[in-house]
C-alpha cells in the first residue's frame, strides 16, 4: 500500500462527500420550496445515491487501511 493509494481514496471520499452534502442541501430546498412530490424524489433518489456512492468510498479506504486490499476502480 502506497501514500498515493491512500490519497488518492481521500480525495475520492472528499469528492463523494461534496457531492452527497450537495444532494442533501438539493434535497432539503426541495422539500422547503414544496416542490412537487416526483421533484422531492428525484432528489430524494439523487441523494440516497450520492450516501451510498460515499459509503462505498469509505468502505474502500477501510479495507486499504485496515486489510491492504486495493480498491477497484471507481464505476462512474
Amino acid at each position: 500500500m502506497s501514500d498515493s493509494e491512500q490519497e488518492r481514496c481521500r480525495q475520492r471520499i472528499e469528492q463523494c462527500e461534496r457531492r452527497y452534502r450537495q444532494m442533501v442541501k438539493l434535497h432539503a430546498e426541495a422539500v422547503a420550496s414544496g416542490a412537487d412530490e416526483a421533484a422531492v424524489a428525484a432528489a430524494a433518489e439523487e441523494r440516497d445515491a450520492a450516501r451510498e456512492e460515499f459509503g462505498r468510498a469509505l468502505r474502500a479506504f477501510s479495507d486499504l487501511v485496515v486489510r491492504g486490499k486495493r480498491p477497484s476502480p471507481p464505476s462512474d
